[in-house]
Formats: structure tokens, C-alpha cells, sequence
């Protein structure tokens, strides 16, 4: 993932790099141990037993990635869909992402301020916005 920040060269500058770019799609891999979920619950099923335990450590990591995103890309008036889909280092399947912490953040990245026509957001099986 493109990594940006002030000062750096690219910040407030992908706008004019894309100026018509309506949705980006990227795709994050991660190490999972075994144990952790390796599929996204269905929209019906709630239950955090089948949720990846997400550690610290990781979380961090994935705040300080999406921090660096907006960063890096935002403003950006012309983007609607952000897709960050989270796959697992070696085996690719899809790792679920806990959906509590990660609205919780996102919050704080107060995206509509960076991306204001953005409708939605996935991070892994979470939809945001």
C-alpha cells in the first residue's frame, strides 16, 4: 500500500495524479497463526467466536496503514469507494476483522473531511460509512 505523509511529496497531490479515479481496491496480507478465522462470518451471523482475534500489536499496525492512507491520498474529492480487503500471508484466504474496533477507529479518521463523496468503506468483512 502507498504510504504518505506531509512533506513527503504525495500528500493533497492524488488528486491531480487521478483526477477521475472513483474507487480504489487494495488488498492487505497479514499473518495469520493457526487458530484464526480464515472466512468472513455471513451479514447474519454476529458471533465474535468465529471473528479474528485481532492483538494489539496488529491493530496498531492496521491504524498506523489506514493513518498513512489518508494521509497519503486524501483530500480526494472524486473517490466514492474504498475497498481494503485483508487476506492471510500464505494461505489467501480472507481474515475477518472485528467489526467493534474497527468502527471505532475509522471514526477517528474523520474520512468524509478527506474523501467527501466516499459512500462506503471495506476493511476486510467490515463495511463502514
Amino acid at each position: 500500500m502507498m504510504k504518505g505523509g506531509i512533506g513527503e511529496g504525495r500528500h493533497g497531490k492524488m488528486q491531480d495524479w487521478f483526477p477521475k479515479l472513483k474507487a480504489l481496491h487494495f488488498f492487505v496480507s497479514v499473518f495469520a497463526p493457526i487458530g484464526y478465522a480464515s472466512s468472513v462470518p455471513q451479514d447474519d451471523d454476529d458471533s465474535d467466536s468465529e471473528m479474528m482475534e485481532v492483538e494489539e500489536e496488529t491493530k496498531r499496525y492496521f491504524e498506523e496503514l489506514l493513518q498513512s492512507f489518508v494521509d497519503g491520498w486524501g483530500p480526494f474529492t472524486t473517490l466514492t469507494e474504498l475497498i481494503i480487503d485483508v487476506i492471510g500471508d500464505g494461505d489467501y484466504e480472507e481474515k475477518t476483522v472485528r467489526k467493534e474496533w474497527f468502527e471505532d477507529f475509522a471514526s477517528t479518521l474523520n474520512l468524509k473531511n478527506h474523501f467527501p463523496n466516499l459512500t462506503y468503506m471495506c476493511f476486510g468483512n467490515v463495511r463502514f460509512i
